[in-house]
């Protein structure tokens, strides 16, 4: 989701001006739904407080859905990560800039570029792109994007007005949100870089991956878990200048973390997949120590779903 400040122009004038531009129900994987995460623009109605659910205003369609995106990242569809963002500047005009991943990238066919751009105009998206940022981990960098005020990225990111990150739950990603600045046009009339290009980049925040290391306390996040998600971000700046980047997601807090399913007898003891307990540690405590071996032998009656 990203906000169009330029949108809806000829909407009412009731102080929530601009649109959104939303992308739809993912796609899915083995044929399932392979054009799914299409892209579409709808209208901000005016919030309302009510207990009647009839009194609620609706969205309204501005632009229906298309697969805007072209096929740039058409080998990208078991649990996608998309991150997008309107970005309206001098060189290249208005653009909606993509990140686009999935929970597994190990595979050779999923290793390509992460980032593209398109015209906000969805019926004739001109794609542009695509791009790896840096030489980054895949895993890093394609969840979630935001708009750097051009104040900050021209003294300390090089003119790079995009950020882009990701979370990898377990902590491929690092332990804790990752953050780049970058910027995918190379001159001052916009030209995009060209396809396949790694962008240079500005590292703003990359803990150290979990896939390096089992030390869950050094070069992380304070008070990090396994079970973090941080699934958004944005750079917040209030009436009076201050401002901070804000990252939105949930934070595991719990006594004891785990690789496995929720136990339906009490969600604090721990029920882990035991298929792993050889593989690596299945279960911590809030200090980072393995959980003790009472704990790796699983439990009955859990759901199917699985996860830290």
């Amino acid at each position: 989701m990203t906000f169009n400040p330029d949108g809806d122009p000829s909407g009412p004038t009731d102080g929530f001006p601009g649109s959104l531009f939303i992308t739809g129900h993912d796609r899915m994987p083995y044929g399932e739904l392979p054009n799914g995460s299409q892209f579409t623009e709808i209208s901000i109605p005016v919030p309302v407080k009510s207990n009647n659910l009839s009194d609620l205003p609706q969205a309204a369609f501005l632009q229906s859905f298309h697969d805007a995106a072209q096929g740039l990242f058409s080998s990208l569809d078991e649990i996608p990560r998309i991150g997008i963002q309107y970005l309206n500047k001098t060189a290249t005009g208005p653009k909606i800039h993509i990140a686009w991943g999935q929970h597994f990238q190990d595979d050779p066919s999923t290793q390509i570029p992460s980032h593209a751009w398109i015209d906000p105009y969805l019926s004739a998206p001109n794609p542009q792109g695509t791009w790896y940022i840096g030489n980054q981990s895949l895993y890093s960098v394609n969840g979630y994007m935001f708009e750097i005020p051009a104040s900050w990225a021209d003294v300390y990111a090089s003119g790079r007005y995009l950020a882009t990150g990701r979370f990898r739950d377990g902590g491929w990603s690092g332990k804790g949100p990752a953050l780049f600045a970058y910027c995918p046009w190379i001159d001052e009339s916009g030209t995009p870089a060209p396809s396949g290009a790694h962008l240079e980049e500005t590292v703003l925040l990359l803990y150290e991956s979990s896939l390096n290391t089992d030390d869950v306390v050094e070069r992380s996040l304070n008070g990090y878990q396994h079970a973090d998600e941080w699934e958004g971000g944005a750079w917040i700046t209030t009436t009076t200048g201050k401002s901070a980047v804000l990252f939105a997601g949930t934070k595991g807090t719990g006594e004891k973390y785990w690789y496995g399913y929720l136990n339906p007898t009490n969600p604090e003891y721990p029920c882990v997949d035991t298929e792993f307990v050889e593989q690596f540690i299945v279960c911590r405590q809030a200090d980072g120590t393995p959980c003790p071996e009472e704990d790796l032998t699983g439990c009955e009656g859990h759901s199917d779903y699985r996860g830290w």
